[in-house]
């Protein structure tokens, strides 16, 4: 394959979307990709002016410009209109992301190019992640030797030191990768973890590259689970379920389910033929124990984030049509809560901040993009490597907007990147005659 200066820099986008520790403070986070990306649109808009493209559409982006007028309605009830204001310019920067995405990434093998450098990546970041986790199991802290960077402000730097969780008598460490948060480490980990399954899956069938899809598997569970956040064991668990569905159907002849067992089989190996002190931190009951602390009564967290939820109903009771503007949530919830505060999750932000109009709004959003994508697969004959990457991508997508209930994804840019590529995998679909 050529390698063409476009590609490069698409790699090199998307590597850098996870790159959560390489920011700085402007007005509003501004991050690597930011930049890559920024030069990308120079030169698409140069594309544009010659005449040489055309600016492709989507229904999304109708829905998205309908929430963009709802936000502008919500301004009426502010309370920090700098903090409006620079979350809105985040979130347009975001959807331009997936506009660029679905302008420019506009070939078969551009595409693939994309999905590939997604699986690289996640690879890439899962070591990295294991390595942090592991490194904690033998008393070593394996972070990048960057101690603070100003992800929300000048005022609330974030430690790049390993968070650890208490399950019983036990101190269990949580990689975070490149990112402030174990949790959101571990959303983006949920989106890659299941298209790199599928993509098992199909290698298995075809019997090719089955050693090292099984291995890659296991690089991006086990990165996954080091997170060790509750909304992402729960992602997780419906990610699968998705990918059983669709590759179930679409095999009628082999059962999916001897494809996975195999999977299943290949972890178990893995798992008992690692040292102790790592085979620990995979130990099932530490996950339920986990688990367990979310119905726990008088657990801190579980409490805290019940209270947070509790107060973006109130905040939505007070403001129910148009909500207190994006970013406005700390703003309402009293004094002493930071202006960059959130739900724990973000339906019941998007409620207090955007209101039943916005709300509704997104979840038209996330429904056309799933049911659209279901029939697609559902009609498919293919069962071609772009089948699978729509699978992989879909039940990555669906296992990251699940948890979404219990955290707040929606302003990180892969989520952005995987919408993008799921419309452009619907549009070759169709171009394909896959339905």
């Amino acid at each position: 394959m050529r390698i063409y200066p476009y590609k490069i820099g698409l790699f090199f986008l998307i590597f850098t979307l996870p790159l959560e520790v390489v920011s700085y403070y402007a007005g509003f986070t501004i991050k690597l990709w930011m930049l890559i990306f920024a030069a990308g649109i120079f030169f698409w808009l140069i594309q544009i002016i010659r005449g040489k493209t055309v600016i492709q559409v989507n229904p999304v982006i109708f829905l998205f410009v309908l929430l963009l007028m709802a936000n502008m309605v919500s301004l009426l009830n502010v309370g920090d209109v700098g903090r409006w204001l620079r979350m809105t310019i985040q979130y347009i920067i975001l959807f331009s992301l997936t506009l660029y995405v679905i302008n420019t990434v506009n070939t078969e093998r551009k595409i693939e190019f994309s999905v590939r450098s997604l699986i690289v990546t996640g690879i890439v970041l899962g070591i990295y992640g294991l390595i942090q986790w592991i490194g904690a199991a033998y008393g070593y802290d394996l972070s990048l030797p960057i101690e603070k960077y100003p992800l929300y402000g000048p005022d609330m730097n974030s430690s790049l030191r390993l968070w650890t969780v208490q399950i019983g008598d036990i101190w269990v460490p949580r990689s975070r990768g490149t990112f402030g948060d174990p949790t959101i480490y571990g959303g983006y980990m949920l989106s890659i973890a299941p298209l790199i399954i599928s993509v098992t899956v199909y290698n298995i069938c075809k019997k090719k590259y089955v050693f090292v899809s099984l291995i890659a598997t296991v690089i991006v569970v086990g990165a996954t689970f080091g997170s060790f956040s509750r909304s992402i064991i729960g992602g997780f668990i419906l990610s699968t379920l998705v990918i059983l569905f669709y590759w179930k159907r679409i095999f009628n002849k082999v059962s999916i389910l001897k494809k996975l067992f195999i999977i299943v089989i290949f972890l178990l190996i893995a798992f008992f033929i690692l040292p102790s002190k790592i085979s620990n931190l995979f130990n099932p009951s530490l996950y339920m124990g986990r688990v367990g602390q979310t119905f726990l009564k008088g657990d801190e967290s579980t409490s805290h984030h019940k209270n947070l939820a509790l107060e973006a109903v109130r905040i939505w009771k007070e403001h129910p049509v148009f909500g207190v503007g994006l970013g406005n949530y700390g703003v309402f919830v009293g004094e002493g809560a930071p202006a960059n505060a959130m739900s724990h999750s973000a339906f019941l932000s998007f409620l207090s901040e955007t209101g039943l109009v916005g709300c509704i709004i997104n979840a038209f959003m996330v429904l056309y993009l799933v049911i659209i994508t279901h029939k697609y697969l559902i009609k498919s004959p293919s069962r071609d490597i772009f089948f699978a990457y729509r699978v992989g991508l879909l039940a990555g997508y669906i296992g990251v907007i699940g948890s979404n209930f219990t955290y707040h994804y929606y302003n990180q840019p892969f989520l952005w990147f995987m919408i993008g590529i799921i419309i452009l995998l619907n549009k070759h679909a169709n171009l394909t005659g896959s339905i």
